[in-house]
C-alpha cells in the first residue's frame, strides 16, 4: 500500500493520504470534533482509516491525550481505560501477525468510551493558564511554610553534618 503526499511536504506526517484520499490532519480534527460531539459512529470510522494506513499506535496516541485533555478530571479513569486498551493492543499485536478484529474491538471500546463521556475542560484550562504565564515570565514563589520547612532541613542537614565530622 502506497501514501501519497502533496507538493512539497515531503517527511510532513500530517499530510499523508490514505487509500480512501484523507489527510491526516483532516482526520485529526475531524476525529477530536466527533469525540467532543459524541458521534462515535464516524470517530471510529476515523480511527480505522488511520488503523487501515498501519498507525494503530498514533491512533491510541491521539485517544490518550483527548481522555487527558478533553475529560481530565470529570473521568480520570477514562486515561487509564485507553493506556490500558492501548497496552493490550500492543501485547496482542507482538503475539500474532497485524490486523485482525481485536485491533478493531480495542479502539472500538476506547472511541465509544470517550464519545460518551462528560466533557470537562479544566485539565485543559489549567494548562493553557500555567503554560502562558510561563511564557511571559510569571513563576510561582514558595509559601511561608514551604519557606520554614525548607529552613528546618537545612538546619537538620547543618547539625547532622557537623555530629559527622566530629
Amino acid at each position: 500500500m502506497t501514501y501519497k503526499l502533496f507538493g512539497n511536504e515531503a517527511n510532513d506526517f500530517m499530510s499523508l493520504v490514505t487509500r480512501n484520499n484523507y489527510t491526516m490532519i483532516e482526520l485529526y480534527y475531524q476525529l477530536l470534533n466527533d469525540l467532543d460531539s459524541g458521534n462515535e459512529y464516524r470517530a471510529l470510522q476515523i480511527v480505522f482509516e488511520i488503523a487501515d494506513a498501519k498507525y494503530v499506535k498514533y491512533a491510541f496516541k491521539l485517544l490518550k491525550r483527548y481522555a487527558a485533555r478533553e475529560i481530565g478530571s470529570s473521568d480520570p479513569i477514562a486515561f487509564i481505560l485507553v493506556k490500558s486498551l492501548s497496552e493490550a493492543w500492543e501485547k496482542d499485536k507482538a503475539a500474532k501477525a497485524h490486523g485482525g478484529e481485536a485491533d478493531r474491538h480495542y479502539l472500538a471500546l476506547a472511541v465509544q468510551y470517550l464519545a460518551r463521556a462528560t466533557k470537562q475542560s479544566d485539565t485543559k484550562d489549567l494548562t493553557f493558564k500555567v503554560n502562558r504565564d510561563r511564557c511571559s515570565g510569571i513563576y510561582f514563589e514558595f509559601d511561608e511554610v514551604t519557606n520554614k520547612q525548607v529552613e528546618a532541613y537545612r538546619v537538620r542537614e547543618l547539625k547532622e553534618a557537623t555530629n559527622e565530622n566530629k
